[in-house]
């Protein structure tokens, strides 16, 4: 089962969302949160870098034996 996660950004919040990824789109889709401030995340606010990054990023818990596997990673501006 692959699993799609969607991180929407709109202006000064977010909204987070999953879904059960089929052949080409979310074949259901959940909204987890919505209006998430993430004014903290800009320069202006922060008062300098932040560090923020898009990407895939993994831990794991037990050993070096566990894995994580991303078929897929896109970003797109909008």
């Amino acid at each position: 089962m692959k699993v799609a996660l969607k991180v929407e950004g709109l202006s000064a919040s977010a909204e987070v969302s999953y879904g059960l990824k089929g052949r080409k789109e979310l074949d259901h889709c959940a909204l987890l949160c919505s209006g998430l401030d993430i004014r903290g995340l800009s320069t202006e606010v922060a008062g300098g870098f932040v560090g923020c990054t898009v990407g895939m990023y993994a831990v794991a818990e037990k050993s070096c034996e566990d894995r994580a596997w991303f078929e897929n990673f896109s970003y797109e501006k909008i």
